[in-house]
């Protein structure tokens, strides 16, 4: 909520005013000042622009994906759908045709993507439709490539125009325009509820707030939305403390799968927090997530580092913690830290003591192939000596095979 991409259009007389433009109509970003309150002048988006006519961006919920509507010279003169993708360096890259089923000789326009990042709405009269801009849904593939357009159907779409279709998160309702007859003006908004046969992956909200844990109070912080099973980044915003809204982040949050939050912030020890989600019901929550100041013997556990029974390697697929754990380290280069290793109560105290150091050692060895110093590492092992858990049941075994973090 603190940045808009919108659409400002050159005037005959004054051009694009105060904003800097390639022609037409351009796209251009606005950012909030936390500081005075006030929204920044738009900068023009640059690279996605061209002296041709560029509007309606839809941004994805990570921030990196934009989709937008091109034509030739003005709304309406065949205009496609074009996708860019933000770099890492925060620059957005050359535009491109959306691939797949999506664009016709006619127009398509109005597009909206949905926070489930697999479901583009968007209106067009170049596929088999009611008359008129109908609206449509594209299904994004394992390919990338986007799927044959679904029309929404009657009395979504009637023979006049719809357009603009916006789909709330959890899929049950939407706002679309449209001229039909028994409208009040040229266009009137209707809210509508979408077919089942057409309506996104629901998606709930995973809001919170970023405290300092000593004193309580908010703090600004990097929180990134990872799928578990993948280790692909869902959504990344920066939860931040001085907003004329409120405290805190918002994410989207997909209905049913494992997922981890990954909370940072320079100074302080991060954190990562799991959340599963198993039917629609308990799709929204709110977390507060308190992060130490990084100081001389503060620690951190880390049990979704895995490892295959008996052994010091790691299990495929639970390598996403060291990575952010190397990540933070380059981040805080002046920290030095001891890894030590843990175990469950299962095998003789001398094994459990031998497997718990080379369990300590894959994890600095893993660091310092990540370009960690050595001389910024130290590793141990505790064997069974210091259970966080009973060890009475499987699931706290697993939470007493572990790793702590401890800053020298």
């Amino acid at each position: 909520g603190r940045t808009i991409i919108f659409t400002a259009c050159a005037s005959p007389r004054d051009g694009f005013g105060d904003r800097e433009g390639k022609g037409s109509c351009d796209l251009f970003e606005s950012r909030f000042d936390e500081v005075t309150g006030v929204w920044s002048i738009g900068e023009n988006l640059g690279k996605p622009n061209s002296s041709a006519w560029e509007s309606q961006p839809t941004i994805s919920s990570d921030g990196n994906f934009l989709v937008f509507a091109r034509a030739r010279h003005t709304r309406g003169a065949g205009s496609d759908l074009f996708g860019v993708r933000r770099g890492e360096d925060g620059e957005w890259g050359v535009p491109f045709s959306l691939p797949g089923e999506i664009n016709t000789p006619y127009e398509e326009e109005s597009p909206f993507l949905h926070p489930d990042g697999k479901s583009l709405y968007f209106s067009s009269n170049g596929h088999p439709g009611l008359g008129g801009l109908d609206m449509f849904v594209s299904r994004k593939g394992d390919d990338g490539l986007w799927g044959v357009p679904v029309n929404l159907g009657y009395p979504l779409n009637t023979y006049n125009n719809e357009n603009s279709l916006l789909v709330e998160p959890d899929g049950d309702f939407a706002i679309f325009a449209t001229d039909r007859l028994n409208t009040s003006g040229d266009l009137d908004l209707w809210r509508v509820n979408l077919p089942v046969s057409v309506k996104p992956i629901s998606v709930g909200i995973l809001s919170g707030v970023v405290v300092d844990a000593i004193s309580s109070s908010p703090i600004d912080a990097s929180v990134v939305l990872v799928n578990k099973l993948t280790g692909e980044i869902l959504a990344s915003v920066i939860s931040k403390t001085k907003t004329t809204i409120k405290n805190g982040f918002i994410l989207p949050l997909p209905e049913k799968g494992h997922y981890s939050f990954e909370v940072s912030r320079p100074g302080y020890m991060f954190k990562i927090e799991d959340v599963s989600i198993s039917d629609s019901s308990n799709k929204d929550r709110f977390v507060e997530v308190r992060l130490e100041k990084i100081q001389p013997g503060t620690s951190l556990t880390m049990n979704d580092i895995r490892f295959e029974t008996g052994s010091s390697e790691f299990e495929k697929g639970y390598q996403a913690d060291l990575i952010k754990l190397a990540s933070w380290l380059n981040d805080n280069p002046m920290t030095h830290v001891e890894i030590i290793g843990h175990t469950d109560n299962i095998g003789s105290a001398k094994e459990n003591l031998e497997l718990s150091i080379s369990r300590a050692n894959s994890v600095m060895q893993f660091l310092i192939q990540s370009s960690i110093s050595e001389s910024r590492l130290s590793y141990t092992g505790k064997g069974s000596s210091t259970p966080i858990s009973s060890n009475d049941t499987e699931q706290s075994r697993a939470e007493n095979r572990r790793v702590e973090i401890v800053v020298m």
